[in-house]
């Protein structure tokens, strides 16, 4: 079985794709900061989805998260970085600062 992680999972574009994996047979490791959404729609994927509550921003909880899954799950075969932040600004009015935390 295909193992495939998510960040971002609990919405938008992360979600989606935590849904199309596991339909298609995947097991996926959903992963966001909002633990709530994670289980509802780990709960509505059914078995084969496994929330992980995780802030991608603190690298000591991406730590964490990788240690879990490698140690429970093993190693992903897929990871989708869909975790994200930004504001809708020009790239003239966004400070260096501001890039680097948004990506």
């Amino acid at each position: 079985m295909t193992l495939v992680l998510i960040t971002g999972a609990s919405g938008g574009v992360g979600e989606a794709a935590a849904r199309g994996f596991a339909k298609s047979g995947a097991q996926v490791v959903l992963v966001a900061r909002n633990s709530g959404n994670l289980t509802r729609i780990a709960q509505e994927i059914g078995g084969n989805a496994v929330p992980i509550a995780c802030d991608a921003a603190d690298p000591d909880a991406v730590a964490r998260m990788s240690k879990t899954v490698l140690t429970t799950l093993g190693t992903p075969d897929v990871i989708i970085n869909s975790a994200g932040a930004g504001q809708w600004k020009t790239l003239q009015d966004t400070a260096p600062d501001e890039a680097i935390a948004m990506m």
